[in-house]
């Protein structure tokens, strides 16, 4: 339990679940996977560099209008050579989004692809595009 300030002068009393400090803990030590979003018609589309994630070592998740993805970096490093330096000290990727009401969470898809992942966030239909055509009176 931990005491925080709400502006008033007031203490507040929270408790972090053990839930809430792991989380916590796993994104101090993670890397942020860079990204670039795309708006199509029908579609929002992701894509995030996360190079030495496999398919398998990847996790996708959504929880209600939060998506997080996150993946365990593997590099193979050849026996007998160790490294002396290293700029990049995180063992994995985390990152994670906050969803609008129009993207169709249960049509999510995703690939990975030479560390690249792909994620297509589907639009519900009452939110894309369409032409109304115009009829002469």
């Amino acid at each position: 339990m931990g005491k925080e300030h709400n502006g008033t002068g007031h203490e507040v009393s929270t408790r972090k679940g053990s839930r809430d400090v792991a989380t916590q803990d796993r994104r101090e030590r993670s890397l942020r996977p860079a990204v670039d979003i795309y708006e199509e018609d029908d579609a929002i589309r992701i894509l995030a560099d996360m190079p030495g994630v496999s398919k398998e070592a990847l996790s996708i998740e959504v929880d209600g209008t939060v998506l997080t993805i996150s993946g365990d970096i593997q590099i193979d490093i050849p026996e007998g050579i160790s490294a002396t330096y290293a700029e990049v000290r995180g063992s994995q990727y985390y990152r994670r989004f906050m969803l609008g009401q129009e993207i169709e969470t249960e049509g999510i898809s995703a690939e990975m692809n030479n560390g690249v992942l792909s994620l297509v966030l589907p639009k519900k239909a009452s939110h894309r595009r369409r032409r109304i055509e115009v009829k002469a009176a």
